[in-house]
């Protein structure tokens, strides 16, 4: 993704929280959220990681290696936090 214009670390955090996500980690290169267990899943670990001058990658995986599927949870979380940044940005 290309980081939107104005886009700062801060935004990140904004919106894992919008998105009701518990923030984990911050680092200079990159930020971590929780999501919870829910009745779809055992829960997800959300990554947002500098990969160069204006590029991040967001990366969603499931917490528990037990977990065979994920049923598009993973790529729904990907969008939503995509969509989210880019309206935190506006």
């Amino acid at each position: 993704m290309v980081a939107p214009r104005g886009f700062s670390g801060s935004r990140v955090v904004v919106a894992f929280r919008a998105l009701g996500w518990r923030p984990q980690e911050f680092a200079i290169d990159g930020w971590t959220a929780v999501i919870g267990l829910n009745m779809c899943s055992w829960g997800e670990l959300v990554r947002v990681a500098w990969v160069g001058p204006g590029r991040l990658l967001l990366r969603s995986e499931c917490r528990h290696r037990s977990q065979c599927f994920d049923w598009g949870k993973n790529r729904r979380n990907v969008r939503r936090l995509r969509a989210m940044i880019e309206l935190t940005s506006a």
